[in-house]
C-alpha cells in the first residue's frame, strides 16, 4: 500500500466559512477535532510603506468530554491516528480552494513536532506550496511555527 492510499480514508466533517473565519470539526470516538483559520493582515516590521502581507492563522485542537487539547496531544492510541491525519489534510485541501491559494501560518508544538512538520511538508509540496519555518519562535514557549506560500 502506497503512503497515498493510507490518507484516502476520512471521516465526514462540517465546514464553515466566511470571509474572515473557517471553522470545521469531526468526531472520532469520543474526541472532537477542530480546525479553525483566522484571515489576518499585518505590515513587514510595522511599516506601512511596506505592501500589506496578507494571511491565514490556522490551529488544531481537540476535545473530549473532560478535556481541551491541541491535537496531537490528542492522537488516538488504537492507530486511528492515520484517520485523523486524513481527515485534517482533506479540510486543509478544501480550505486552500475555498481561499483560492492563501498565506498559511501555523504552529506546531510538543514532542510531536518532527510528525506535524513531516506531515506539512509532504503536503505542501503536493498541493504547489512551499514551507517556511519561520523566526516567530517565541521564548520558552517549545512552538515553532510554519508559513506555507504559494509558489
Amino acid at each position: 500500500m502506497k503512503l497515498q492510499e493510507l490518507f484516502d480514508k476520512t471521516v465526514n466533517y462540517e465546514y464553515n466559512s466566511n470571509d474572515r473565519k473557517v471553522e470545521a470539526s469531526f468526531s472520532i470516538d469520543d474526541i472532537t477535532y477542530n480546525f479553525y483559520a483566522v484571515y489576518k493582515s499585518t505590515y513587514p516590521d510595522h511599516d506601512m510603506s511596506k505592501e500589506k502581507y496578507e494571511y491565514w492563522e490556522i490551529l488544531f485542537y481537540a476535545k473530549s468530554a473532560k478535556n481541551h487539547f491541541r491535537v496531537f496531544d490528542a492522537l488516538p492510541a488504537n492507530n486511528r491516528e492515520l484517520l485523523v491525519f486524513s481527515t485534517i489534510l482533506k479540510i486543509i485541501r478544501e480550505f486552500i480552494q475555498d481561499k483560492h491559494e492563501p498565506n498559511i501560518l501555523f504552529s506546531a508544538k510538543g514532542d510531536k513536532q518532527h510528525l506535524y512538520e513531516k506531515m506539512m511538508k509532504a503536503f505542501s509540496s503536493k498541493y504547489g506550496y512551499k514551507l517556511v519555518k519561520t523566526e516567530l519562535d517565541y521564548v520558552g514557549s517549545n512552538e515553532k511555527y510554519y508559513s506555507m506560500e504559494p509558489r
